[in-house]
């Protein structure tokens, strides 16, 4: 449902309409075809009751499972949730911002947009298990599309970093485990004990999906740099005077 946000920014109005039309005939073949209990069970088991619990799990890669077992360690639990909240508000904010500006679907910023999107899905979601960034099959797309569209002489150093970001995203689970029982026996980076050996892998993800989405997006702002100057600035209004 977030991904819906983006085509509002763009004020895509016939995808907005196919949202709200698939969601409402998915939802009423649903319960012709099962019941409406499914639904509420849905909402009741799923949502509100499943969820929860399995923020806690160790092939969780979200920020509010890494928020979590970092809160425990630092011994600062009442302040998980206002941390969790201020990550998914700068997430948003940065969603926001680079969506201001409207672009046709043809063009390749567009794609990042959809990339930047769908990589604030999984780092606002709850629940980012490893086979959810498959998605980011579609990040990497469009992403090097819009890095051949750029033909510049740094394409190369951000072809790389693109690399870099999904080759830690795709790294196989059993490899980060068996280094980290072997590296980190004591524990690493500033915490000790089992924190990170025990949750390596899932921290290693995360850091890469972070990393991948303030690339997409300083890719993004940096397009539209001149149009965030003019408005944000008013250069338009001083450009004659500086003529003059």
């Amino acid at each position: 449902m977030l991904l819906i946000g983006l085509f509002v920014f763009q004020r895509q109005w016939k995808a907005i309409w196919g949202f709200v039309a698939s969601i409402a005939l998915l939802t009423a073949f649903t319960a012709l075809a099962v019941g409406p209990s499914s639904i509420t069970g849905l909402i009741n088991i799923s949502l509100m009751n499943s969820i929860p619990i399995q923020v806690h799990w160790i092939d969780n890669a979200s920020p509010a499972a890494f928020l979590h077992r970092l809160a425990g360690a630092l011994n600062i639990a009442p302040l998980e949730q206002g941390l969790r909240w201020l990550a998914i508000l700068v997430v948003l904010g940065v969603l926001s911002l680079s969506s201001l500006p409207q672009k046709p679907a043809n063009d390749p910023v567009f794609g990042l947009l959809f990339g930047l999107w769908v990589l604030g899905m999984h780092l606002i979601s709850p629940i980012t298990w490893a086979h959810h960034l498959v998605w980011t099959l579609l990040v990497v797309a469009v992403t090097a599309g819009y890095l051949v569209h750029l033909n510049a002489q740094r394409t190369m150093p951000l072809a790389i970093v693109l690399a870099i970001s999904y080759m830690l995203i795709a790294f196989e689970n059993l490899t980060l485990n068996r280094f980290g029982q072997w590296q980190f026996k004591r524990g690493w980076w500033f915490l000790s004990g089992d924190y990170l050996r025990e949750y390596f892998f899932a921290d290693v993800r995360l850091v890469a999906l972070v990393i991948l989405f303030g690339f997409i997006a300083a890719l993004v702002f940096q397009s539209n740099r001149t149009l965030y100057w003019r408005r944000w600035f008013n250069m338009a209004s001083v450009r004659p005077e500086l003529k003059s």
